[in-house]
């Protein structure tokens, strides 16, 4: 039995060595056929995560990175709603998917309005089908190896550029781009920290009708200095 087991983490060792990875189930072996293969997301598990499979890896670690962030600050966001609405419902104004209005004074003069949306990547992908793909023409890979998908995606006749990365052709930042993908997901990762502390503020009673002002101005001037940083 021992001697079995040496034999299995021998054989997990080799393939960690290697960097063997699990097979992917997209075929991404040509410029159009991976276009085509995104329209193949929407079959998959909703735990499942594509990005990987379509962008380079510093991208798709990014990606994943900024999606994960994003979910968790949403998820957060959503805490504290819940938890305003459970002990300060008197003081709502309004309430919708991705914002909250309250009346931060007794005489429910002023307000705070506090809102967080996310556009993320995953999402996007999966809500795809493949009817929203069709490519038009691929182009030759340029100087820096880049090919260029005229497509049409969602109705939409687009560019698309990929480049070949270990046998695969798959999508990739721009340094801008990828720049700001960082810059959001640090966002979202604050944001999370903020509404996170707030909620349990709240839910533990810190947070009471004599000091509501107090913490509705430093819960917004917080926010507010977030936003600041992205720019």
């Amino acid at each position: 039995m021992k001697n079995r087991t040496k034999y299995l983490l021998a054989i997990l060792a080799f393939f960690a060595l290697m960097g063997c990875k699990p097979k992917s189930p997209y075929d991404t072996s040509t410029p159009e056929k991976m276009l085509l293969s995104l329209g193949l997301v929407s079959a998959q598990p909703v735990d499942h995560n594509p990005v990987p499979y379509f962008y380079v890896k510093k991208d798709g670690i990014a990606i994943t990175n900024f999606d994960e962030a994003g979910f968790k600050a949403l998820d957060a966001f959503e805490a504290f709603k819940n938890a305003m609405m459970d002990s300060f419902q008197t003081k709502i104004k309004r309430s919708s998917k991705d914002k909250i209005e309250f009346y931060k004074d007794e005489k429910m003069f002023s307000t705070v309005s506090l809102s967080l949306s996310a556009s993320l990547i995953r999402p996007q992908l999966q809500n795809r089908s493949p009817e929203d793909y069709e490519v038009i023409s691929v182009s030759e890979p340029n100087d820096d190896g880049v090919v260029t998908i005229k497509c049409r995606m969602v109705d939409r006749e687009t560019d698309l550029e990929v480049k070949e990365e270990d046998g695969h052709y798959l999508m990739f930042l721009k340094d801008k781009d990828y720049a700001q993908i960082q810059k959001m997901t640090k966002f979202f990762e604050k944001a999370e920290a903020l509404f996170t502390r707030a909620a349990s503020e709240i839910k533990n009673k810190e947070v009471t009708e004599e000091n509501f002002e107090e913490m509705s101005n430093s819960w917004d001037n917080e926010y507010m200095d977030l936003f600041a940083e992205l720019n």
